[in-house]
Order: structure tokens, then C-alpha cells, then sequence
């Protein structure tokens, strides 16, 4: 199956609703980062605002976004942090191994 992930990153950027799951996700996201406090975090779909600028007690950060709009916003929220590597694909086009929590 083909996706258009252009038309998909400019719905998610339209839709009011997106813009309420978002803020409920990302709650229990961090409640769950801050229970378990992992070292190593696999975000799969960073889209407006990753995670990592509201959680910061990690020892590396992977992002896997297939969104080019999405990947150049995460990087412009980077402020030189070399704990945190993205990667503009889709996740089952990588080859990623780590131990830690998958967001």
C-alpha cells in the first residue's frame, strides 16, 4: 500500500481534532516516561512536537519520521542536543535496534 504522506502531514496539520489527541497523548506519554524513566526512546511519528521537548532524562533519543515537514520542525527544536538522531523514513523502511521504551 502506497501512502501520500504529503496529503496525511497536511490533514494532521488542518484538523482541530489531531490537535486534541495530541495533548492527551503526550500526558500519558510522559506519565509513562516518568514512572519508568528510560535511558533510550524510539518516538515512531514526532509530528508537530516531539516528545523530547517536554521529556529530557534520556541517554539517547531516536526519532523515525516519514514526514519531511515533520523531521525539518523536530530538527529546528534540536538547540545542538547530540543525544537525539532523526530519521526521515517510515519505520518499517529502517533498521533500528535499541532497548528502551517505543513512543
Amino acid at each position: 500500500m502506497q501512502r501520500d504522506i504529503e496529503k496525511y502531514t497536511q490533514d494532521y496539520k488542518n484538523s482541530n481534532f489531531e490537535h486534541i489527541l495530541v495533548k492527551y497523548r503526550r500526558k500519558k506519554v510522559l506519565e509513562i516516561l516518568n514512572k519508568y524513566k528510560p535511558k533510550h526512546i524510539l518516538e515512531v511519528g514526532c509530528g508537530l512536537d516531539s516528545i523530547f521537548n517536554h521529556y529530557n532524562d534520556f541517554d539517547s533519543f531516536t526519532i523515525i519520521e516519514p514526514s519531511k515537514d515533520f523531521c525539518d520542525n523536530a530538527t529546528k527544536s534540536l538547540k545542538y542536543n547530540n543525544k537525539i538522531k532523526i530519521i526521515n523514513d517510515f519505520v518499517e523502511n529502517t533498521n533500528i535496534a535499541m532497548g528502551g521504551v517505543i513512543i
